[in-house]
């Protein structure tokens, strides 16, 4: 088998500001165009699939921020989204096609508030209200306030901060068109129109030290999913069939730790890991808990004053699913980097596994199981350059391409 895909996106921003001595103002407005051509050939049957997929998104975003002293500031806004998404899929004159409209308004106020210079608090709230219509009728209304506080205490070298947070995550346009799809033969997939968006919240303590170079932390933490959205597998024709729903709840409670420090002048090192118990209730045909421990290692090395290289690991574990398991593949990444001047740097990139990359999906059901492998063989050697044009200046980065 092998795969051709065609992708195209056009970008376009323009925002305005204005600043005086107690409000700092942004206006952004924003278009998006994504379009994805993407042909699939089989052999065992010989078939060759087409599926197409177009995005265009509307976006305008205002923010305000009001400083009233040195230890209190108020950050406010209110974003607009507008989607069109299309989709086409199938082979010969046995095309598929379906779309719809997506609206969202959302609305923020957060403040940041000084009480000393050891205690501090920034707490907000925002609401978030979403509008989704299919050419068929069929529609989606979801309506949530999101709060999020973060008390923050610190004395000496030591940090404690006390953190709650939400978000979202939108379904993607393939979760949601509801025609079937034959992925691979005998496997087909489809989507579910009525998913609503899935809801994040965090609670977590974190204590820190720090001491020149050197920091170390941990937090231990407790997540909740609501309406999450998740796979489910079951028999068809003669495969299998895997659609989208949204699973009541998911937990997840486990520690962050992350040490850095310089061994040597010239050797900085980085660690972070993450240890956690999943838990989803509605498990079957598979364990309810599952442990899954996740690792990064990163060492810099800067070797001359124009030349430095860094070596990268990520182990990636298991993690829980409905009725089954994920697992990305373990990767690592080398980069080297030479500074011609203060304005040019040539970068040389080197990611692996160098030709191919395997994230491995595990779906049990009442009369089987679904195992499906998303492997990629792309050799990866960058070499990039970087120029900077403001020598000496204050810079401020602004973004000017956004997925939503």
């Amino acid at each position: 088998d092998f795969y051709h895909e065609h992708y195209n996106t056009q970008n376009y921003k323009a925002y305005a500001t204005y600043t005086d001595s107690v409000n700092t103002m942004q206006l952004d407005v924003s278009y998006n165009n994504e379009d994805v051509d993407d042909w699939d050939h089989y052999f065992q049957p010989i078939s060759t699939i087409y599926q197409k997929a177009l995005k265009e998104t509307y976006k305008s975003n205002f923010d305000c921020v009001t400083h009233f002293n040195k230890n209190l500031e108020l950050n406010s806004g209110i974003k607009y989204y507008y989607v069109r998404n299309n989709g086409r899929y199938g082979y010969g004159d046995n095309i598929s096609s379906d779309k719809y409209d997506g609206n969202s308004f959302s609305a923020y106020s957060e403040a940041s508030i000084n009480f000393s210079e050891a205690l501090s608090l920034n707490a907000g709230i925002s609401l978030y209200n979403y509008r989704r219509l299919f050419q068929n009728g069929i529609k989606v209304k979801s309506f949530n306030l999101y709060p999020k506080a973060v008390l923050t205490y610190s004395w000496k070298e030591n940090n404690l901060v006390l953190g709650y947070s939400s978000n979202i995550y939108e379904p993607t346009l393939w979760e949601l068109l509801p025609f079937l799809r034959e992925e691979r033969p005998n496997m087909y997939s489809k989507g579910t129109p009525t998913l609503k968006p899935e809801k994040n919240t965090k609670l977590s303590l974190e204590y820190s030290y720090s001491r020149g170079n050197s920091y170390l932390s941990f937090s231990p933490y407790y997540k909740e999913s609501r309406n999450m959205i998740e796979s489910e597998a079951s028999s068809y024709q003669n495969g299998s069939l895997i659609d989208y729903f949204n699973l009541k709840k998911y937990h997840e409670e486990g520690i962050e730790c992350s040490y850095s420090n310089d061994l040597f002048s010239w050797w900085t090192i980085q660690l972070n890991a993450n240890e956690s118990r999943q838990n989803i209730p509605d498990n079957i045909f598979y364990r309810k808990d599952r442990y899954c421990f996740n690792a990064q290692i990163v060492n810099f090395w800067t070797l001359s004053s124009r030349w430095t290289f860094l070596v990268q690991y990520v182990y990636n574990g298991k993690s829980l699913a409905y009725n089954g398991f994920t697992k990305s593949t373990d990767t690592s990444l080398a980069q080297l980097t030479y500074k011609v001047n203060h304005y040019l740097k040539l970068n040389l990139l080197f990611v692996q596994p160098f030709e191919r990359r395997e994230d491995k999906t595990c779906l049990y059901y009442k009369d089987g199981s679904v195992k499906t492998w998303r492997v990629e063989d792309v050799h990866r050697i960058l070499l990039t350059c970087t120029f900077n044009f403001s020598k000496g200046k204050k810079t401020e980065k602004k973004d000017v391409y956004q997925n939503v």
